[in-house]
């Protein structure tokens, strides 16, 4: 096993001005666990494959076992990678599949067979061993591509969106199957993905990325309660956290956010917890707060804080409802520019505060409610830097 560490990476493409990663400093320890997630083209896989020596380091340095790697070759550098497209040969068996990169180093028949045989148990292959990819599942040509760069014992695993071309239903099983396999191993795996819940139920800790840029690395619990900024806010969490404007208004000691028309009192707890908000009386803020954070009223009396909605939609999903509300105030932009991408014009960007009710809730499309919010799970951000507000 070993440990990486990135310093200063940064990868900038000829006729580009603009690095694809910009000064990424990540140390992954012994046996971590750790997932690059972002949204599409923010350098997670550029990052990736630095680390694998597919692509060449324009500045910084990397390490893998304390020893600078940047110009020791891919196949010297003791890691074992999977791509989204499994790259198995269709005219092989699995167990020769497996096997061939211990053919290719030299290894005798009897040390091949033995490690084949090894592998497929820890993947549940064993029965699979005399087919060929074309007989085989989605998931099942995908634990063969990882079981022949396992079979290697390399020091660094590196999976580069290997559940891309699954269905859902299969990627929700293979993502446990494979931090099960990586726990059980202990091998040091760097995983990219461009899903957030991949990523959050997958990885010891998360590298968030936006524009070749590192925003916040953490355990995914860090990420979820304590985001750095209005980007990972926005990003982490499914649905997304509800950023809305506010101005923030009190002496100091007691303080209210202003929401629209309304006016809400913060409890003095929040403010005691939060003692850089003093700084921002009398200013325009972000608040945010997550839809799992927001309660229909006459269900939830121990949250006294309350905001007035109405019903726009309701989604109803047996174990929650999920409602679509109007607040007052449309939804701030976190920056992601999938969702951009998805919404069109930012004009167009939906406007709707999004909450999950207790299924027994007893809500209707069209209704003016109050609704709960847990004050202490609210966060604030200041809008010029999107940097989050805290002690």
């Amino acid at each position: 096993m070993a440990t990486v560490e990135l310093k200063g990476i940064t990868k900038t493409y000829s006729g580009n001005d603009v690095p694809s990663v910009d000064d990424l400093n990540v140390r992954i320890e012994d046996g971590e666990f750790v997932v690059l997630v972002g949204p599409s083209g923010c350098g997670k896989s550029t990052a990736l494959r630095m680390v694998a020596g597919l692509e060449s380091i324009s500045g910084g340095d990397l390490f893998i076992d304390e020893e600078r790697v940047n110009d020791v070759a891919p196949q010297q550098r003791d890691i074992a990678m999977v791509f989204q497209n499994y790259a198995l040969y269709p005219h092989m068996t699995v167990a020769k599949n497996m096997g061939y990169p211990l053919k290719v180093s030299g290894l005798s028949k009897d040390e091949i067979a033995r490690r084949v045989k090894e592998t497929a148990e820890v993947l549940q292959l064993d029965e699979f061993l005399d087919r060929k990819p074309g007989n085989l599942s989605g998931g099942q040509r995908q634990r063969v591509a990882m079981g022949r760069a396992l079979i290697r014992q390399p020091k660094v695993f590196l999976m580069d969106e290997p559940l891309s071309n699954l269905d859902a239903k299969l990627r929700v099983y293979m993502r446990s199957e494979i931090a099960a396999i990586q726990e059980r191993l202990g091998i040091t795996t760097i995983y990219v993905t461009h899903d957030q819940v991949e990523a959050m139920t997958m990885g010891d800790r998360v590298v968030v990325l936006k524009d070749g840029v590192l925003q916040q690395a953490d355990t995914p619990k860090e990420l979820y309660d304590h985001p750095a900024n209005m980007f990972v806010a926005g990003f982490i969490g499914s649905p997304a956290m509800n950023l809305f404007e506010s101005r923030l208004e009190g002496d100091g000691a007691s303080l209210r956010i202003v929401v629209g028309e309304q006016s809400v009192g913060l409890p003095d707890s929040v403010v005691a917890a939060r003692p850089a908000l003093a700084s921002h009386v009398g200013q325009r803020i972000i608040a945010g707060v997550r839809p799992d954070d927001c309660y229909d009223a006459k269900l939830s009396s121990e949250y006294p804080v309350r905001l007035n909605a109405r019903v726009l939609l309701l989604e109803s999903l047996g174990s929650e409802i999920v409602a679509h509300l109007d607040v007052g105030v449309g939804l701030v932009d976190s920056g992601d520019p999938d969702l951009q991408e998805l919404s069109g014009d930012a004009a167009d960007a939906p406007t709707a505060f999004l909450a999950r009710f207790s299924p027994h809730s007893r809500v209707e499309k069209g209704e003016d409610i109050a609704m709960a919010v847990d004050a202490d799970k609210l966060h604030f951000f200041d809008p010029a830097s999107g940097l989050a507000i805290r002690g």
